[in-house]
């Protein structure tokens, strides 16, 4: 990822993955004479098991331009500003808080992600068409980073393979845990639950993460492709590289 900070150019390798807005992530920083490259093996593995990564160059350093940092300030300076044009920084407080954010933040996703197969199908077999539904969607009340992000995997029919059900699987449960160790009820993240592992019994845990809906599609003997120029997530740049 390239950015432009104080008129520099300011570079963070993402270990092969584009940023996804919403994705909890993790920054590493590299020591004095050294770059990104320090971090290219836990950058990867990370960045592939469903987290964004930033792992810097520091200015005057290996890709980013400018004077190197003469103090711990100015690198701090120079991390905020990264993170500033990523994207908002959220301050969850104490120790664990970030690990519960991300939880509950996948919990959602995934429940969106399996309700809106059943709506897809259910439209499609009431005789709407998916094209129509999508740009009614995409103006109602249903509308969500989640639709925006999904939907043209399924209208394409590879069912985005960047992200695979065991990932989503994996997350799952540790988000069961979560709700059971807090006692609270969850019948609906336990449906959705039951719908993930219905797919990756079905295509193979290496299958892409939309294939929850291709589940419901293969079921209603119906598919959902739409012709188009579908950019696929994994292709989907930060608006800072373009």
């Amino acid at each position: 990822m390239k950015l432009t900070l104080h008129d520099h150019l300011a570079y963070a390798y993402t270990g092969g993955k584009s940023w996804k807005q919403g994705q909890a992530g993790v920054v590493f920083v590299h020591g004095a004479l050294h770059d990104h490259s320090v971090w290219i093996l836990q950058s990867r593995y990370l960045a592939h098991h469903g987290w964004n990564v930033l792992a810097l160059d520091l200015p005057g350093h290996c890709r980013s331009a400018g004077d190197a940092p003469s103090t711990v300030e100015e690198a701090a300076d120079f991390i905020g500003g990264v993170l500033d044009a990523v994207g908002v920084v959220r301050r969850v407080g104490g120790y664990g808080n970030g690990y519960v954010a991300k939880l509950v933040n996948n919990q959602l996703w995934f429940v969106h992600a399996a309700a809106i197969g059943e709506a897809m199908v259910t439209a499609k077999k009431a005789g709407l068409d998916p094209d129509v539904w999508w740009e009614a969607m995409k103006g109602g009340a249903a509308d969500s980073f989640v639709m925006q992000h999904d939907v043209p995997s399924i209208l394409a029919g590879h069912y985005d393979p960047s992200f695979r059900l065991a990932l989503c699987l994996k997350d799952l449960a540790l988000v069961d845990d979560l709700l059971t160790d807090t006692g609270v009820r969850h019948e609906i993240t336990a449906a959705t639950y039951d719908r993930f592992r219905e797919a990756a019994s079905r295509y193979g845990a290496g299958a892409g993460e939309r294939t929850v809906c291709k589940a419901l599609e293969d079921d209603a003997g119906i598919d959902l492709r739409v012709h188009g120029d579908w950019t696929p997530p994994w292709e989907v740049k930060h608006p800072s590289e373009h």
